[in-house]
């Protein structure tokens, strides 16, 4: 019975509380402090030549949970725990290949939009080693490369 007093108490508390606050008027002048915006705000991700050079966005973004752990001396991602911890080599196996053709690819498809790459900055990138032997095909890469 006691439980229910003291949600009765509380209730009433409340109450008297929201109602004791002031009335509160906010207005927006929407021409105060006018500046232009960033053409950085406006991109995809992960666009195609074509779809940079028909939208004319200015930002291409390439990121995301296989590019954080991208090995760009193996020119190859992980899957991370999305997809069994699978390592991929993106042939050809030519040390930053990836970035190399996104950054060319965006510039080609709009000469006005920017790149935008994710870094990894963990310790271990993509290795092939035990995708390779999971799979029976050796790769040419089969050290576990430090990114």
């Amino acid at each position: 019975m006691s439980l229910a007093w003291a949600v009765l108490a509380l209730s009433i508390c409340a109450t008297q509380a929201v109602g004791q606050n002031a009335a509160v008027s906010i207005s927006v002048d929407a021409n105060a402090s006018r500046h232009p915006i960033s053409p950085n705000i406006y991109g995809l991700a992960f666009a195609s030549t074509q779809d940079l050079a028909v939208t004319n966005f200015t930002m291409n973004r390439s990121g995301g949970n296989g590019t954080s752990t991208y090995n760009w001396q193996l020119n190859a991602s992980n899957h991370d725990n999305d997809w069994y911890f699978e390592s991929i080599l993106d042939p050809p196996e030519t040390p930053g290949y990836d970035g190399d053709t996104f950054i060319t690819q965006t510039r080609a498809g709009n000469a006005n939009a920017q790149p935008l790459l994710t870094i990894p900055m963990i310790v271990i990138g993509a290795a092939l080693v035990a995708f390779a032997y999971r799979r029976g095909q050796p790769s040419g890469n089969l050290g576990a490369v430090k990114a």
